[in-house]
């Protein structure tokens, strides 16, 4: 409201009123409030988006640090050890059987101080990946150490064991072509099955049954045989057969 004086000298004051209507003032400064709830709201959008995308980045390469192997791209121990737990409770709930392969690379260690280990690093790459290739997409292939790796086959029963068991073998021992060198290398493979049980209370831990994995893998070694499988029947009792 604009308020003007207007008087002559020695006379009475005269006053003009000049005035909007609230609303036709208020508008410039809501249409202002308007645009301004616009850009908060649009830079909140933003700024989420933004927020979103770099903590996914950098979520994923935490949980790649965290449980894949830098090396071959294969699970690491502790990515097994959830996997395994899974498998567990499965096999407790509802009796699903499983299996555990764990093999390792023979001469390798030759073959690494001959050839190099950037030759060495490529042999173990090659055999993570034929490892996947040869099992299914929802076996865990993962990374132990060295020359080591291990494989979790959820829901496998005793039919299909010696089958993938050959299957890895063949796969593992065809020459491999690297920096213009073939290498054929050798295999040893243990084997452990938790059999399906009716008592939801018999379960298994990865500490019992990664050692009995191991001492099958030992045995193929010790009987130079490409695998020996281990039937876990109960927690306390254990039973050894030579395959091929």
């Amino acid at each position: 409201m604009l308020s003007v004086p207007l008087h002559a000298k020695g006379e009475a004051e005269l006053v003009m009123v000049l005035g909007l209507s609230l609303e036709r003032s208020l508008a410039p400064y809501q249409k202002m409030e308007r645009v301004i709830l616009m850009m908060l709201v649009t830079g909140l959008l933003l700024s989420s988006v933004a927020v979103y995308f770099v903590t996914r980045n950098m979520i994923a390469a935490l949980n790649r640090l965290a449980h894949l192997d830098s090396l071959t791209g294969s699970a690491n121990r502790r990515l097994l050890g959830v996997a395994m737990r899974r498998a567990e409770f499965e096999r407790a709930r509802v009796g699903t059987p499983y299996t555990l392969f764990m093999l390792d690379l023979d001469k390798f260690k030759a073959l690494n101080e001959t050839y190099g280990h950037a030759a060495g690093d490529q042999i173990l790459k090659t055999v993570a990946e034929r490892l996947r290739c040869s099992l299914r997409g929802t076996d865990t292939v993962a990374r132990q150490g060295g020359d080591e790796f291990v494989a979790l086959l959820p829901d496998t029963s005793k039919d299909i064991v010696d089958l993938l068991a050959e299957k890895v073998v063949f796969a593992l021992t065809q020459p491999m072509e690297i920096a213009e060198n073939s290498f054929t290398i050798g295999v040893s493979l243990g084997v452990a099955v938790a059999v399906a049980v009716a008592d939801a209370t018999n379960t298994l831990t990865p500490e019992q049954l990664l050692p009995l994995a191991d001492k099958a893998l030992y045995q193929a070694k010790s009987r130079e045989v490409s695998y020996v499988l281990a039937s876990k029947l109960e927690a306390d009792s254990e039973e050894l057969k030579s395959a091929r």
